[in-house]
């Protein structure tokens, strides 16, 4: 039996597009998602369909999380989007998860830990590349494994890059390119990363890549924040005005 571990914002959202109807754009996610399920022939009780809650420790970590031009601006534009939340909300069926306290990819990650095998996660998010499995990408239909070193190499990488979508910053112009040549260049990606840090931030370092992997990392349980050494970001007292400002905020 296939267990279906769905991304459900990457078909919320594009639900939206074009429509001027919140309930228009409720009903075509239902018909995406259940379009899903039957080639799988997974039933409900095999479907978990995660969407964002009311909270995210990230923002307790860095109150700029995701506060890019572009995502101001969407959320400035997302009346249908809210409006199609605010249904699935009032209505409860019972379909849709919300991950409160975290995000969706956080509960994708989480059930994919507990099911270990059999599962298939559906997102368009490249984020959750660091998990080993079966995807299915519902904007293209594409179907793909990762291993588990095609995992860990991805997580890594975004350990050096960051994420520019969702306003983390991570080495000074490596971009994915030269992420890539370095990992080629070993097999110890946490000593690289760690190098690299240290190279760069000097004695700033262990904050500096705390806070960037508690922005970066995806909970594989709850309360599984980032820690590559240096405790998680919670647990010390840490200089967020001097890690921001290394980081070129």
């Amino acid at each position: 039996m296939t267990t279906l571990i769905i991304d459900a914002d990457t078909i919320l959202y594009p639900a939206c597009y074009g429509e001027v109807q919140a309930d228009v754009a409720y009903d075509k996610a239902i018909k995406k998602i259940n379009w899903i399920k039957d080639q799988y022939w997974a039933t409900n009780d095999q479907t978990f369909c995660y969407i964002k809650g009311s909270s995210n420790f990230r923002n307790d970590v860095f109150p700029d999380y995701k506060n890019t031009p572009s995502r101001i601006k969407a959320r400035e534009d997302s009346s249908i989007v809210d409006e199609l939340y605010s249904i699935i909300e009032e209505r409860d069926e019972g379909i849709f998860i919300p991950s409160d306290g975290m995000e969706a990819d956080d509960m994708v990650r989480i059930k994919a830990n507990e099911v270990k095998k059999g599962y298939v996660i559906v997102t368009i998010d490249k984020d959750l590349q660091c998990i080993p499995g079966e995807f299915f990408n519902p904007r293209t239909e594409e179907v793909f494994h990762i291993s588990e070193k095609e995992a860990n190499k991805h997580y890594y990488k975004q350990l050096l890059t960051g994420d520019a979508t969702d306003n983390i910053r991570g080495l000074h112009r490596v971009g994915p390119v030269t992420a890539e040549k370095w990992l080629n260049q070993t097999r110890d990606y946490k000593d690289l990363v760690l190098t690299k840090y240290k190279a760069a931030f000097d004695n700033d370092y262990e904050d500096i890549i705390t806070f960037v992997g508690s922005l970066i990392h995806i909970l594989r349980k709850e309360y599984d924040y980032f820690d590559i050494g240096f405790k998680d970001w919670f647990s010390k007292d840490r200089d967020l005005e001097t890690v921001v400002k290394k980081l070129g905020y």
